[in-house]
């Protein structure tokens, strides 16, 4: 298959997979996002992460806690939060985003980009104590999530609960604001890019940053989240639109 139909083929099955998802988002769209979240059956599963494995915050990498590319733009915040956030294991996939953005600020060969994410996930588990688990490989080879979680827990699992979107997570939790606004920045851009669904989002269907807030009001609450994202969304042109979700548990 020529670069041209690759290319071609690749659209048509991101067209497809946006029209396979607008019935689940008209629906949010409908109740509201709060009451939506808070009304899926067995949404406390939500808040049960299987492990603690460190992965990237892309929506293809589900499971344990995230950041870019394991922490491949933030090696020295990531070395801190692997014993912080007790985490028992380090991950790097196919396609990753944030390995490509590393080697392109390092002028390095972005073909190459899977290998600079392996090597890093090795020398941070290396220099951390703790195993590199596995290389995995992802269902597309583009992104599909229509949302962003900008998660203040530190528990929430995007693939334990039926109706809930896939998508990208940011572990605010064991981030210090400035960097976990960087990782939502690497997000907008990679979704709202040619790797993602891009012009697709509009005023109209924005990407939904939603702030998963603590429900105890002295920790990171929906509230004080979108606060600190407000400024972000103001730079977005109304393409990116935030919502609060108080964790149920």
């Amino acid at each position: 298959m020529t670069g041209e139909k690759y290319m071609e083929h690749a659209r048509d099955s991101i067209d497809l997979n946006w029209e396979q998802q607008e019935p689940l988002f008209r629906q949010i769209n409908e109740v509201g996002v709060q009451s939506y979240f808070e009304n899926l059956p067995q949404i406390e599963q939500a808040f049960q992460l299987r492990d603690r494995g460190l992965r990237c915050i892309d929506e293809r990498t589900p499971g344990g806690l995230h950041m870019a590319g394991s922490g491949i733009l933030d090696q020295e915040r990531a070395v801190k939060l692997v014993p912080e956030a007790q985490i028992d294991g380090i991950y790097s996939h196919e396609g990753c985003g944030a390995a490509a953005f590393f080697a392109k600020q390092a002028g390095l060969d972005v073909l190459q980009a899977d290998n600079y994410g392996i090597e890093w996930a090795k020398k941070l588990a290396a220099e951390t104590g703790v195993p590199y688990v596995d290389h995995r490989k992802v269902d597309k080879p583009f992104h599909y999530a229509r949302v962003a979680y900008y998660d203040g827990t530190g528990r929430f699992n995007t693939d334990s609960v039926e109706g809930l979107p896939p998508g990208f997570v940011i572990s605010r939790r064991f981030l210090d604001a400035q960097s976990a606004l960087n990782e939502l920045g690497i997000v907008r851009s990679i979704a709202l890019g040619d790797h993602g669904f891009g012009l697709k989002f509009t005023p109209e269907s924005p990407l939904l940053v939603v702030a998963v807030g603590d429900k105890n009001p002295s920790g990171n609450t929906s509230e004080k989240l979108l606060v600190e994202i407000s400024e972000l969304l103001k730079q977005s042109g109304k393409r990116v639109a935030g919502y609060g979700f108080t964790a149920p548990v």
